[in-house]
């Protein structure tokens, strides 16, 4: 735990302007030890632990104006206890850990932060795609294991690899992720299509659903109702139906949020539509892509090969369905880390910074309740 205070008397605040607030951050290992994490300037005592188990929850925050939290689950029993507080800051773009409703009811002020992790996921997502189109991973195990020094030529070749030019890319998702995940492999000539929001199943549009997924770590991957709107509606990519997208696309990527209407969107009946044996990508959430499903698809050969950043279960456990596949070379498995770049994580400090400041000052940003 570390706590500081810092008395700056010269800023206005929401109530008492010259009262120090008291911030508790209750995850502060969900940032590397490296990254370091300026505070407010306004007056305040500030208080952080790496971690925070259920039961430490209420008595962490009893005397808190300001709570932090990335993954602490915040629900209405924890809330009810502490009348106190004032303003949720979440690290992440999903909030599915706090109760909504409850703060909506009882007036304490939540916010998030926002379309910070396009870029960076987009990267990791395109890094998946080459390394896994190359056998990167399977190549390097060759050169450690010497096999190239006892090659009788001067290279090795018999992992097929496969250029991206010309290879037709199918993303779900047309949020700000999904964009630029677009726009990167539109510089790699690949022919890029999206499915048509009318597709998703047993639901007309996924633009008008929030991303409250287990965020990033989230979070991240949608933008705001109206920003994903204006984006699919002036995107110059191809929009397909759903029978279209699955026989056609030789990669498909997906940048959705988790929603009841996405669970199992890519799940054995989709697997065995798809006619050019696909690599499937989830840099968005675990669950979109039924895990099984997509093992058995693996096996079946109806797939090429899966790379994932997001499991249902994180961290990841030895029963998970994935465990037995690692080591294969068209299996690769990041921990939930596409969004966790330098840039970016000091991109969303800056955000939860200015969120707690904003607040005091009587105004708000990225404001969901």
């Amino acid at each position: 735990m570390t706590r500081n205070h810092n008395h700056n008397h010269n800023n206005h605040h929401h109530q008492q302007p010259n009262t120090p607030k008291t911030i508790v951050f209750l995850d502060r290992q969900t940032f590397p030890r490296d990254i370091v994490l300026a505070r407010p300037s306004i007056a305040h005592e500030w208080i952080a632990y790496d971690e925070t188990a259920p039961e430490l929850i209420v008595p962490r925050l009893q005397d808190a104006d300001i709570a932090i939290t990335n993954k602490v689950v915040l629900n209405a029993d924890v809330l009810a206890q502490l009348p106190q507080l004032k303003l949720i800051v979440v690290s992440a773009t999903g909030y599915n850990n706090v109760d909504i409703d409850y703060c909506k009811a009882h007036g304490i002020a939540v916010c998030n932060v926002t379309a910070y992790a396009k870029q960076t996921v987009a990267e990791h997502t395109i890094a998946m795609i080459l390394t896994l189109s190359r056998h990167l991973l399977a190549y390097h195990n060759d050169v450690l294991q010497q096999h190239w020094h006892q090659s009788p030529i001067f290279c090795l070749h018999h992992h097929p690899m496969n250029d991206l030019c010309g290879k037709t890319i199918g993303l779900i998702g047309q949020g700000a992720i999904g964009l630029a995940v677009a726009e990167l492999a539109s510089a790699f000539k690949m022919h890029v299509q999206f499915l048509a929001p009318s597709e998703y199943r047993n639901s007309g549009n996924m633009n008008n659903t929030n991303d409250t997924g287990n965020t990033e770590n989230t979070g991240n991957l949608h933008h705001k109702t109206s920003d994903s709107n204006n984006q699919a509606k002036t995107h110059p990519y191809a929009c397909v139906s759903w029978e279209t997208f699955l026989a056609t696309s030789d990669i498909i990527s997906l940048h959705c949020p988790l929603t009841k209407d996405t669970a199992n969107l890519i799940d054995r009946k989709a697997y065995q539509q798809m006619h050019k044996k696909p690599m499937i990508i989830n840099t968005a959430r675990g669950g979109i892509a039924n895990e099984a499903d997509t093992v058995q698809a693996l096996a079946n050969q109806q797939i090429s090969a899966i790379g994932f950043d997001t499991l249902t279960q994180e961290p990841m456990t030895t029963t998970h369905p994935f465990q037995p596949l690692l080591g294969q070379p068209n299996v690769m498995i990041t921990p939930h880390n596409a969004w966790a770049s330098q840039d970016t994580m000091k991109a969303l400090w800056s955000q939860v910074i200015r969120n707690i400041e904003l607040f005091c000052q009587g105004q708000i940003d990225n404001r969901i309740v």
